[in-house]
C-alpha cells in the first residue's frame, strides 16, 4: 500500500494498515432491528444523503419524478437558506423535482444519529424504507486521516459506519451506496476489476490516494454490513462526467474535464500510453443505478459500472479536431511545460504537484499520484470498459442505456464552445 501520506498521515505503512483495518470493522454491538427490509416495488420513502453534489442531486430528481417522497440529509444552518442552495443547485443543472416528494433534513453523516436529536432520528428510523448515500468528500489530494472532522477518513468512512447503523435500526433498510472504481484492486485472470466487496485479507495493496483508500475501507464496510444481514448494492462508477442531455459539466468539479480543456487551449495533447479512462454522463449512471436497484429480482452486491469503451487520448483529439482546433501529440515534458507556463487561466495550476514526472521505459510520463489513473493502470492486460455479465444479467437492457464516448465527448464540447 502506497497511500499518499503528508505530515498528519500516520508516519508508517504498519501504522496505516492497523488503521484501516480497525476502520474496517462495525461495532461488535451493532445488529439489524427486528422488522425485515422491505422489497423495492414496496418503498414509499428514501433517505438520499450527499443531495446537492454531482450525482446527489440528479438522484433527487429521478426519485421524485418516479414518484418517491425523498428525505435529503443537508448540512445547514437553517431550512430557509438549505432550500435556497438546493434550488440554485437544481436551476444550475437544470433539473427539476416533484416538489410535494421533496424533503429536507438538516444533518450530517459523519456525526453520530446523523447530527439529529434523538427524536427526530428515531422517527426517521421507523419511516424511511432505503437510503441512497452519495455524501463523500471527494479531494483526491488528500491522505486518509488529513483534516480532522473534515478528512476523508472522518466524512466518508465514519459516515457510512453511521449510515449503516442508521440502516440496522428499527426495520432494515436496503443501502445502495456511490462507490468508485478506484475502491477495486484485484484482477480476474482476464483482466477485469473483481466484482465483490474486498476480502478479509485484503489490506488495499496498490491503492495509492487518500480518497482511493476512503473508497476502498467503505466497501469493506459494506462487506460487513451485508454479514449482519443489511442489502447493499454498491455501484463503482467510472468517470462520471456531465448531463448527456444538456451538456452541463460543472468546470471546477472535473479533473478530466479540465485536463481535457487545457489540451485544447495548448493544442497539444501528452504521449503518455496510459490506458484511457471509462467516462459516462451522470443522468446516464442515474439511471442504470436505478433500473437495477428498484428491480425486485436484481442482484444485490458490487456492481462496475463502466462504458463499453475508453475515452483514450486519441478519441480526445478526433472529437476536439472536429470542432476545428487542430492538436498535436508531443512528448509529455514538452506538454507540461506548455500547460503549466503558458496557459494564463490555468485549470490545473492547483494540481501541478499530480503531474511530477516519471521515467518509465525511458520517456517521461506523469507519475502514477496523476488523478484519475486507476493503482492497476500499469497492468497490461487490464480491461476498464467491458460490460460486466452481472451488469448485463440484471439489466439486459443497459447497451441501449449507454452512450458512445465521442458522442458524450461532443456534447459536452458543443455545449462548452456554445457558451463561451
Amino acid at each position: 500500500m502506497n497511500n499518499l501520506m503528508n505530515d498528519s498521515e500516520p508516519k508508517s505503512l504498519a501504522t496505516l494498515t492497523h488503521l484501516l483495518i480497525e476502520d474496517s470493522k462495525l461495532p461488535p454491538a451493532m445488529v439489524i432491528g427486528d422488522i425485515k427490509p422491505f422489497k423495492p416495488s414496496q418503498w414509499r420513502k428514501i433517505l438520499l444523503t450527499g443531495a446537492s453534489g454531482h450525482m446527489g442531486i440528479h438522484f433527487l430528481s429521478d426519485l421524485t419524478h418516479r414518484g418517491f417522497d425523498v428525505y435529503c440529509l443537508v448540512r445547514g444552518e437553517n431550512y430557509i437558506e438549505v432550500e435556497k442552495r438546493m434550488k440554485k443547485i437544481l436551476k444550475t443543472y437544470e433539473l427539476t423535482v416533484t416538489s410535494e416528494r421533496f424533503h429536507l433534513i438538516l444533518g450530517d453523516v459523519s456525526k453520530e444519529r446523523l447530527g439529529l436529536v434523538e427524536t427526530e432520528y428515531e422517527a426517521l428510523t421507523m419511516e424511511i424504507d432505503s437510503i441512497v448515500h452519495c455524501a463523500a468528500r471527494t479531494n483526491h489530494m488528500e491522505g486518509y486521516v488529513e483534516g480532522g472532522d473534515g478528512s476523508l477518513r472522518v466524512q466518508n468512512v465514519f459516515g457510512l459506519r453511521n449510515i449503516i447503523q442508521f440502516a440496522a435500526d428499527y426495520r432494515t433498510k436496503p443501502i445502495i451506496h456511490a462507490s468508485s472504481l478506484l475502491a477495486g484492486n484485484q484482477l480476474t485472470s482476464s483482466g477485469h476489476l473483481i466484482e465483490e466487496f474486498p476480502t478479509i485479507d485484503n489490506i488495499g495493496d496498490d491503492i495509492k490516494s487518500g480518497y482511493s483508500l476512503s473508497k476502498f475501507v467503505c466497501e469493506k464496510l459494506l462487506a460487513a454490513a451485508t454479514e449482519i444481514g443489511i442489502p447493499v448494492t454498491a455501484f463503482r462508477y467510472s468517470a462520471i462526467w456531465g448531463n448527456s442531455v444538456t451538456g452541463h459539466m460543472p468546470l471546477n468539479k472535473n479533473h478530466g474535464w479540465s485536463l481535457l480543456l487545457s489540451c485544447i487551449r495548448v493544442k497539444m495533447f501528452p504521449e503518455w500510453g496510459y490506458n484511457g479512462i471509462p467516462i459516462m454522463p451522470v443522468d446516464v449512471a442515474i439511471k442504470i443505478s436505478t433500473q437495477i436497484f428498484l428491480n425486485d429480482d436484481a442482484e444485490t452486491g458490487v456492481y462496475n459500472l463502466t462504458n463499453k469503451e475508453e475515452a483514450t487520448e486519441k478519441i480526445f483529439e478526433d472529437v476536439v479536431q472536429e470542432f476545428g482546433i487542430e492538436t498535436k501529440f508531443v512528448p509529455y515534458g514538452e506538454w507540461k511545460r506548455a500547460v503549466f507556463e503558458t496557459v494564463d487561466e490555468n485549470l490545473l495550476a492547483p494540481l501541478l504537484f499530480l503531474y511530477e514526472e516519471t521515467e518509465v521505459e525511458g520517456r517521461d510520463v506523469p507519475s502514477a499520484r496523476l488523478i484519475g489513473l486507476h493503482p492497476l493502470v500499469r497492468t497490461e492486460n487490464v480491461e476498464f470498459a467491458e460490460l460486466s455479465e452481472k451488469l448485463k444479467r440484471n439489466l439486459p437492457t443497459v447497451e441501449s442505456i449507454l452512450i458512445p464516448t465521442t458522442e458524450v465527448i461532443r456534447r459536452h464540447l458543443a455545449r462548452y464552445f456554445n457558451q463561451s
